[in-house]
């Protein structure tokens, strides 16, 4: 995170919140959605289909 943000590690760990990991998190991703969809491969294995998340979003409100 600190090499994204240009600052040192100590600041990330005093300034950073989760909200911050998050977003770092998400970018991540979508960084290897996109190159894999450049270069033709498949998806990485944790980047998960939509009716995969659906069935984790329900077990997780007890609806399963």
């Amino acid at each position: 995170m600190a090499r994204t943000y240009g600052c040192l590690p100590s600041e990330c760990l005093v300034r950073a919140d989760s909200f911050d990991v998050m977003v770092l998190d998400v970018a991540n991703t979508y960084k290897e959605y996109v190159k894999a969809q450049e270069s033709g491969k498949p998806l990485p294995e944790q980047l998960l289909d939509t009716e995969e998340l659906a069935n984790r979003l329900k077990r997780a409100r007890g609806e399963v």
